[in-house]
């Protein structure tokens, strides 16, 4: 690439990451080799994969560190529904990713009280890993 394309693509991968919450290099070099190797691979990064739904994105843009990574990997799994971000459930009870007519919340960040009060509440509280989510919206393929 020549100095104009490497300083463009530095401008637009400026503003891309000074609004996001990025902190670990591999995803700033993802983000920064998805010029080169789109033609090949498709869009490959995916904080700028086009293909992936809006709503996945925004879910994505809410998201901080663990639920990121959580996310991302549901965003690819088959008919996954996209959950909803920091939201408020069961009488104020903060929660990062829930599925809300499922009445299903990821542990994460959960205190022992709210988990048993959630429960209480009649919410299943799955860990964060996708075989935990999948099995408990019934999504497996």
């Amino acid at each position: 690439a020549n100095f104009a394309d490497a300083w463009q693509l530095w401008l637009r991968l400026s503003n891309l990451l000074g609004a996001a919450d990025v902190t670990r290099l591999g995803e700033i070099m993802a983000i920064s080799e998805a010029s080169d190797y789109a033609p090949q691979l498709g869009t490959a990064d995916i904080m700028v994969n086009a293909t992936m739904s809006a709503e996945w994105a925004a879910a994505l843009e809410f998201a901080d560190g663990d639920e990121r990574d959580l996310l991302a990997q549901l965003a690819v799994w088959p008919d996954m529904v996209v959950p909803t971000i920091g939201i408020e459930v069961a009488d104020g009870i903060p929660v990062g990713i829930a599925w809300e007519p499922e009445q299903i919340a990821v542990s994460l960040g959960l205190e022992d009280g709210d988990r048993t009060e959630l429960e209480k509440a009649g919410w299943v509280i799955v860990e964060p890993n996708v075989e935990d989510v999948v099995a408990a919206l019934g999504t497996g393929k």
